[in-house]
């Protein structure tokens, strides 16, 4: 008779650091919404994301500011806010439930955001 394999449960830090979206989704929801970290508004087009992103992650890239703590968490941040914001499906997730709904599709899946948060009435203006 073989053993049963052993299932072990990862916490849900456990699995925000896998995507890479956890550390940074959290100390986000403190330092203002990503539209402002790349200096845009809700309305702003791919390409105005496009350019902001470039002049931005030029401007803080680590290989021009090697020894600057700071301009490496806000390279950090910036790469964070594009990856969102040029996403088109978790751009929509972001607009529609901010902060939490990424943290739910991050943890849930995209697919179960609707199911999640629809019938409770949830919006992003009402987020913590």
């Amino acid at each position: 008779m073989t053993p049963e394999p052993e299932y072990t449960r990862s916490s849900s830090s456990e699995n925000r650091r896998s995507t890479g979206a956890g550390f940074l989704n959290d100390s986000l929801t403190k330092k203002g919404n990503l539209y402002e970290i790349l200096g845009l508004t809700k309305n702003a087009t791919d390409d105005d994301i496009k350019r902001a992103y470039r002049r931005l992650a030029l401007k803080y890239h680590p290989d021009k500011n090697q020894n600057n703590e700071d301009f490496n968490k806000k390279f950090q941040e910036i790469n964070y806010a594009n990856t969102i914001l040029s996403n088109p499906s978790k751009r929509r997730i972001y607009d529609e439930y901010g902060d939490m709904g990424l943290k739910m599709a991050d943890q849930l899946g995209e697919d179960h955001i609707n199911i999640m948060l629809k019938p409770c009435g949830y919006s992003a203006q009402f987020a913590f």
